[in-house]
């Protein structure tokens, strides 16, 4: 509640009054706060993604966090600038900023946390009839 009541004065690119995902969040917070987004290079981001931890953050950690972590994606923007404050503290091979932090009270998820197997594949079975995106063959 902290997060909405100090930037209710920014003009929003999704409604608040309706549920946002975990991803449209942090580009949410980027863009408020500063930061630069847009549609990712390599295209869309679906899937189980390896997330790698910034080194730098770890030491921060100490040992209670592990060098990196899986977690659901689909998306196809990216962060291109993080907000002057915030730190990037994860990164991926598809995208170079999938979590950051300013201070110790905003953190931006790019991945999906809170989506089940069973979401995702709804998701991809809405992209693939929306002709949004196209099944790859592997020979």
């Amino acid at each position: 509640m902290y997060v909405l009541s100090t930037f209710l004065h920014f003009r929003f690119p999704v409604s608040l009054q309706r549920k946002c995902s975990s991803g449209e969040i942090l580009q949410v917070l980027c863009r408020a706060l500063g930061g630069r987004v847009g549609k990712a290079t390599t295209g869309w981001d679906i899937g189980l993604r390896r997330v790698r931890i910034r080194s730098s953050f770890l030491e921060d950690l100490s040992r209670m966090s592990p060098p990196s972590l899986s977690i659901i994606e689909c998306h196809q923007d990216e962060v291109y600038e993080v907000p002057s404050e915030a730190k990037v503290i994860a990164f991926s091979d598809k995208t170079g900023v999938e979590i950051f932090a300013i201070g110790d009270h905003i953190l931006g998820i790019q991945g999906h946390p809170e989506y089940t197997k069973d979401i995702v594949c709804s998701i991809i079975d809405r992209l693939l009839d929306d002709c949004c995106i196209e099944v790859m063959k592997f020979h």
